[in-house]
């Protein structure tokens, strides 16, 4: 691949993050109404919460593992944890299987975010890494500032489980 692809490739892996946390804050109020929570209800919160905690129990061990087994078998793996719990999360019958997807998801995030720095960091060194990695942050920052407004776009026009849907179409594309 070029290193124009590299970096595009990256950025993408990454974004998956971002979409899987922000996309979602503007279907908290359907999910206190689906899950009858209770109008204003904080417990919606734990759904970004879990998120990271999955996020963060991850990338103790793809980090590990990508340099035992290679950076793409544990990037499908990741990518195919993020599937699991984004589907599991667009079908979950319960606020706490709801959870439970989210934390599964953030699971699966952790192995994008892992294995794409270290696919930068393999692929450039010095001066070169540093520029690349600040081009795949550019990105992964911008996204946060457009999910929320791409999220109520779909919830204006589809159920709000949509939105997690449009993540596993995304993972998919990846």
């Amino acid at each position: 691949m070029s290193e124009r692809e590299v970096l595009t490739f990256v950025s993408a892996v990454m974004a998956l993050m971002a979409l899987g946390i922000d996309l979602m804050l503007p279907a908290f109020d359907d999910i206190r109404v689906a899950f009858d929570l209770g109008a204003g209800s904080p417990r919606t919160g734990q759904v970004i919460t879990v998120f990271f905690l999955g996020l963060a129990i991850g990338q103790l061990f793809y980090g590990p593992l990508a340099d035992s087994f290679g950076r793409k078998p544990i990037l499908y793996a990741g990518i195919a944890v993020y599937l699991v719990g984004a589907i599991g999360s667009a079908l979950a019958p319960s606020f706490a299987m709801l959870l439970i997807s989210r934390f599964v998801w953030g699971l699966g995030a952790a192995g994008t975010r892992v294995v794409a720095t270290s696919i930068v960091r393999d692929r450039f060194e010095g001066a070169a890494m540093a520029q690349a990695l600040s081009q795949v942050m550019a990105v992964f920052m911008l996204v946060p500032v457009f999910a929320p407004s791409i999220g109520a776009a779909i919830i204006s026009v589809a159920p709000w489980q949509a939105v997690f849907w449009f993540c596993v179409v995304m993972a998919l594309v990846v």
